[in-house]
């Protein structure tokens, strides 16, 4: 039962102006599209039993405008049911003065920018030096700190377990071949972290 609750979410669960950035919901607000969501499925369902468990959001990491859909915000929330805890994306919109949940599976939260990468990369490595200081001798930390740069950051995967983004990411270094990895970035209010180890 619980292993397809957070799909079903993403799915089935919820039911114009452009969203600004300051256009977000709080906590309470999506709490209350989930519940109200969760209330419209079960009235829809051939079964009268309630769901056993109650479905919480226990932290929102952050809201911004959806990348795909201008008129809605993506949210990116760890939810809980008790016993499992998992991170989402979850779409949201204003249907008059509430917020309410979107029927769209896979919604994207938008990733860093190239410059909004290299600078949390940045502090990741100036942090790095001063806890350690021999590794301002490290060559890739030296490029790091000089000239290195994100070229592209392109699809992200959601942890699940940490709420982290997993993108796949382009590094230019001036006189080498581009590098391609798969770089994790975690958003701490309105500023992205450079995550070394997830």
């Amino acid at each position: 039962m619980r292993a397809i609750i957070f799909p079903l979410l993403a799915t089935t669960l919820f039911a114009a102006s452009v969203v600004h950035a300051a256009d977000m919901p709080t906590q309470a607000q999506i709490q209350a599209a989930v519940d109200k969501g969760i209330a419209a499925t079960q009235a829809k369902s051939s079964s009268s039993m309630p769901m056993p468990f109650a479905i919480k959001i226990s932290k929102v990491v952050g809201c911004k405008p959806s990348p795909e859909v201008k008129t809605e915000v993506v949210c990116l929330v760890g939810m809980s049911t008790g016993s499992s805890d998992a991170y989402r994306v979850l779409p949201l919109r204003v249907d008059g003065n509430t917020w309410v949940g979107v029927e769209r599976k896979d919604a994207v939260f938008p990733p860093p920018t190239p410059a909004e990468a290299i600078t949390a990369m940045r502090a990741w490595a100036e942090q790095l030096v001063i806890d350690k200081p021999e590794t301002a001798n490290d060559k890739q930390i030296q490029e790091l700190r000089t000239n290195m740069k994100v070229k592209s950051v392109g699809h992200c995967g959601i942890g699940r377990k940490t709420g982290y983004l997993e993108c796949d990411s382009t590094l230019e270094i001036p006189g080498k071949p581009d590098v391609k990895a798969e770089l994790l970035y975690s958003l701490e209010g309105d500023t992205w972290k450079f995550v070394v180890d997830k």
